[in-house]
């Protein structure tokens, strides 16, 4: 498998303790490593340096390369412009070689605060057999504890399939107090944590056929 790291922003949900030129993800919110390099870490056991891709911004291209040292410089992605989640996953699928995005990639923020490490590799990894046992597009969720209206929302059909695989009925974006709290009560919606795994050659056609403007 791969990794691809998203770690561009803006550095306003932190803000003051954020800057342009300093996001989230660069800071230290626990302890003395930055979330991206939490990120990193967390990988570790599943990913070498040379698997890992980084997407990021031209203003943070050094400080990112200071954090992850080990990742080769050219796998330091910087994007042209910002323009959200699914073009910066896109443009940066199309810019890993052929044969690394044939198969398996992992894409997640790089600003996560994941408590059990060991819990969310084991995730990951069925998530990853499953790609390249069926060629589908998984998506990782947080089971919600709170009608949060700050998340979007994985709506899951009812029932679970064989090894405890739920089909996304849809996607959901921040919805109001009301319906958070309807979702909360029905018991089949997670929280969208924003990781998603597939192979990138699919994940690409599937953006020809769907999204032709953005691919």
């Amino acid at each position: 498998m791969r990794a691809l790291i998203l770690a561009g922003g803006s550095g306003t949900r932190f803000w003051p303790l954020s800057r342009k030129r300093r996001p989230k993800q660069l800071l230290a919110l626990e302890g003395e490593r930055s979330l991206l390099r939490e990120t990193y870490e967390r990988l570790r056991p599943l990913v070498t340096p040379g698997e890992v891709w980084v997407c990021t911004t031209e203003a943070l291209a050094e400080p990112v390369r200071r954090e992850l040292p080990e990742v080769p410089p050219e796998q330091i992605l910087l994007e042209p412009e910002g323009r959200n989640t699914a073009p910066a996953i896109g443009w940066s699928v199309r810019s890993m070689p052929e044969e690394a995005r044939a198969g398996a990639v992992v894409v997640l923020p790089a600003d996560h605060r994941i408590g059990d490490a060991a819990a969310f590799r084991e995730t990951l990894g069925r998530a990853v057999r499953v790609v390249e046992r069926e060629d589908r597009v998984m998506a990782l969720g947080v089971v919600p504890y709170r009608a949060e209206t700050g998340y979007g929302y994985l709506e899951l059909e009812p029932e679970a399939e064989p090894g405890g695989v739920r089909r996304v009925r849809r996607f959901v974006e921040k919805p109001s107090a009301e319906t958070a709290e309807r979702f909360l009560a029905a018991g089949n919606y997670l929280w969208n944590a924003g990781i998603f795994v597939f192979r990138g050659s699919t994940l690409l056609g599937l953006l020809e056929k769907l999204q032709p403007e953005l691919a």
